[in-house]
Formats: C-alpha cells, structure tokens, sequence
C-alpha cells in the first residue's frame, strides 16, 4: 500500500522518533500497564509507514483512538490523527474492507446511517419534541445528531434524548424557537473516521442542503464530534459555510449576557468532575467554556481530574470501535479520579462510560455509583424555575 502521499501530507516523514507521542497516548499507557511486553505506539505506526512495513491488514491503523493526545505533544507537528483517517480511508477504497472491530450498538448505528445515505427515509425521530417549541425555518437550527438512536441502540444504559430535550427548552426560555430538521441525517463522523469516506460525504451533501434550504446562519449542536465534523470536515468535503458551536459555548455565552439565570437557592450542594471530550478540547481546544458553565451554577463546585484538558484521557473508545480490556481499563481510570457526578459534554462519552458501569460486574461500588450526566441537563435543572 502506497501511503507516501500521506506521509506527505500529515508530515509523519519530520518525525524525530522523539517518543512523545506514546508516552502522551492513553491507549499506549493502558496497554503498557496491562502488558509490559506489548502495547500500542504511535511512533512505532509512523516509523513502519516510513519503512513501507504497514499493510491494510495491519492492526496499528485501525487501534488508534484518534483523541489527537498525540499531535498536541509532537514536536514536529506531525498530525497523527489525520494520517490514520486518511490511511483508513485509503484501506477501505482499495480493499473494501478493514479490521474496523465495532460493538453491537456501533454495528447498528453504522447501519443507520449507511440506509441515511443510501435513501430518502423519512424518519420518526421527532417524538422527543414534545411540547417545546420548534420551527421549521430560521436562523438558528438545533442538530440533534444520533440522539434519538442512541436510546434505541442502548435502551438499558442512556437516555440522551434528555440532552436535546433540554437544550431546546434552554433555548425557548432564550426566546429562540431552533430550527429541528425532521429528516436530518447522521452527520457521518463515525463514517470519515473509520475510512468509509463516500458514506460520508452521502450524508454530509443531505444534511448541507437541508440546513442551507431553511436560511440557516447558526447552528448549535450538543456533540463535540458533530460540532468537528459540521466545523471542519464539512467546509472540507461539500459546499458549506455555516456557523457552528457547541452547546457548551452556547450556554456560555447565554449565561454570561444573563439571558438565562439559575434558582437563586440551590436545592444541594455537591463537587463535580468533567471529563473533557477529545473533539471537543483536543480536536477543537474548547477547554474553558464548559468549566464556565459548571462554575456559575448555584451549588455546583468544579474539582479538577487529575489529568484535564489538553493532558485528559479519552473515554477510551471512538466511532464504537475497538472496545476491549485496554480502553476499558481507561474508562475505569477516568472514572476513578471523578468525584461523585462526572459531567460530560459529549452524548457518546456518556454512553461508554455507563456502559462500563452497566456491564463491568467487578468496578467497586464507588465507581458503579459515579453519577454521569451532560452539561446541558445540569443547566436546565438549576433553571428550571424561571423556564
């Protein structure tokens, strides 16, 4: 496999085999904990691309988390992350296939969105809506993502229609009715990211002409990895040019002009944790507005991880791929360093991390009773008086 114009254009040829990288990656040191003998190296992938000792049968392109630990730490600029993507992209067009190892829930979702692509459905992803107040052309469009499957697919672990429930009625106390596309389709990152690039661009033309029909000018999304992909894969691949943030930096902004308020007596009070979303912080470097939020609502009392921000671990598993005792044994590690709520901004950091405590018949009853829970849910509770 010709990977040179890879090497080229991710600069893997500048890397110095300084080790950075793999002492940074938290898939390389929970596999070096679990295995001294062994373990998972993104120098090691990048000195064997240079060497031509990688093949589309090699298990090293389809391990890595993509969290970008990696990139933030080289000091040759080397983009680690986008050499894989493109490698794995390049494996699959040429093979048809790769060594893509995804759960049960993945594998339903990837098939979710490969029918999105291949057709025009016309979805019942609406019921969440309820009584709050939604149109169907404006100026600012909530995008949901895979919300409404995802509690289809874990129906026993989340509920993260919950999360768009809440951020809509945020927005209504806000005065905005958001734009909620009835038929929007997966935004295709999981797709981009494990080499299926013409899925991808399938589902990224539907929803770019859907929120271009309806004279949209913002959107606000509660997923970092639809927040990345809407941001920049998007302007990459199709023609679109639309402002995009994050829910997080929404409710910022939303909070610090004093739109919306909190109860001015907190019912409890209680420390947290949050766990930065790596394409929230590593990828896009949205590190301090979720700490606002958390910081200004009445009772809450943020006490930092161990590791945060650009030096946080993952929630251990991307694009539902690869979960195994190593990205286990990372979840476990993060949950072990939060306080008693763990709170996310990230729909699918929450589902791997309650996945853990669901499945994992050996956690302590500390981590097991480890509350997770998403940033815009917290804000709609603390507000919920003046709503």
């Amino acid at each position: 496999m010709n990977l040179e114009p890879l090497i080229e254009t991710t600069r893997a040829y500048s890397c110095i085999s300084c080790a950075k990288c793999t002492g940074r990656c938290p898939l390389a040191r929970a596999s070096y904990e679990l295995d001294r003998d062994g373990g998972y190296s993104p120098r090691a992938v990048v000195s064997k691309a240079l060497q031509g000792e990688i093949d589309d049968h090699s298990g090293m392109i389809w391990d890595c988390l993509t969290c970008n630990a990696c990139a933030l730490k080289c000091p040759s600029d080397v983009d680690f992350p986008g050499f894989v993507r493109q490698a794995r992209s390049k494996i699959r067009k040429e093979r048809a296939n790769g060594q893509v190892r995804l759960c049960t829930g993945g594998s339903q979702l990837s098939e979710i969105a490969n029918l999105m692509a291949e057709r025009d459905l016309q979805q019942k992803r609406m019921d969440w809506v309820g009584d709050l107040q939604v149109a169907v052309e404006g100026e600012t469009l909530y995008f949901v993502g895979c919300l409404p499957y995802f509690d289809l697919v874990f129906p026993d672990v989340v509920h993260t229609q919950t999360i768009a429930q809440s951020m809509v009625k945020i927005m209504n106390a806000a005065g905005i009715a958001p734009v909620v596309l009835a038929n929007e389709v997966c935004c295709g990152h999981d797709k981009l990211w494990t080499g299926e690039e013409d899925v991808f661009k399938a589902l990224a033309r539907k929803n770019a002409a859907m929120i271009q029909e309806r004279g949209v000018k913002r959107i606000v999304t509660s997923c970092p990895e639809c927040y990345r992909t809407l941001k920049l894969d998007y302007p990459e691949f199709v023609d679109f040019n639309v402002e995009v943030v994050h829910s997080s930096q929404f409710l910022s902004e939303l909070i610090s002009d004093g739109t919306i308020r909190f109860k001015d007596e907190p019912e409890t009070e209680r420390t947290v944790s949050y766990q930065d979303p790596c394409r929230l912080g590593k990828h896009m470097r949205v590190f301090q507005e979720p700490r606002d939020v958390i910081n200004s609502i009445p009772g809450l009392r943020l006490e930092e991880m161990t590791e945060t921000k650009a030096e946080s671990a993952c929630c251990g598993t991307s694009a539902f791929s690869g979960c195994d005792k190593v990205r286990e044994k990372i979840r476990l590690d993060r949950l072990s360093q939060a306080k008693s709520t763990l709170v996310t901004a990230c729909p699918k950091c929450q589902i791997h991390f309650k996945c853990t405590q669901h499945t994992n018949q050996t956690i302590s009853p500390e981590v097991q009773g480890i509350e997770v829970k998403d940033l815009a849910n917290l804000v709609a509770e603390a507000m919920e008086a003046h709503v």
